[in-house]
């Protein structure tokens, strides 16, 4: 079977996984935007896999994140009435491959030297293959932890079923800060 007839015989698998490509790079997009904004006192939602606890900590964290106590995820908290009166829920954990850990950490590295740079200074070229990260999320329902990629069938099935947590009424992602 040729690509051109996958896609065609898989079109919703491959709308959700364009949108869910296109929603993160729009996040990588705004965390990184100016780096020089101080990225320490922005907080991201972690969740920590063995004590099964959801906390805020610093957005420069790239999961997975050792901790004392075990090993921290990113998760996507929402709400189904108002962020700060409603318990929060997670929609599904994520983490990046040992690889795509790897390239964030370059980048963020690259991105903090460009905020360093003075205003109007010639931009270095990106390394090919260095974007690499934002095909290397991998995802999890928060039970039981079973890790999928974000281009497979089950992966996103996981991002797509949380539309709906909530029923009729649309759902609010809670941010951290």
């Amino acid at each position: 079977m040729n690509t051109r007839q996958w896609v065609n015989d898989n079109s919703a698998i491959v709308m959700i996984l364009a949108v869910l490509l296109l929603l993160v790079a729009l996040f990588f997009i705004f965390s990184m935007k100016d780096a020089s904004f101080n990225a320490q006192n922005r907080k991201q939602w972690l969740y920590n896999t063995d004590t099964k606890t959801l906390y805020k900590d610093s957005m420069t964290l790239v999961p997975p994140v050792k901790t004392e106590d075990g090993t921290a995820v990113m998760a996507l908290v929402y709400a189904c009435g108002d962020c700060d009166d409603d318990p929060h829920q997670i929609a599904h954990l994520r983490k990046l491959t040992d690889e795509g850990k790897r390239l964030q950490e370059e980048e963020n590295k690259r991105m903090e030297e460009l905020a360093k740079l003075p205003s109007g200074a010639k931009l270095p070229v990106r390394p090919p293959g260095s974007m690499g990260h934002l095909r290397a999320w991998l995802v999890s329902r928060e039970d039981p932890i079973k890790w999928y990629s974000t281009e497979s069938r089950e992966g996103a099935e996981i991002i797509s079923n949380v539309g709906t947590a909530c029923g009729d009424i649309k759902i609010k992602y809670c941010r951290a800060n």
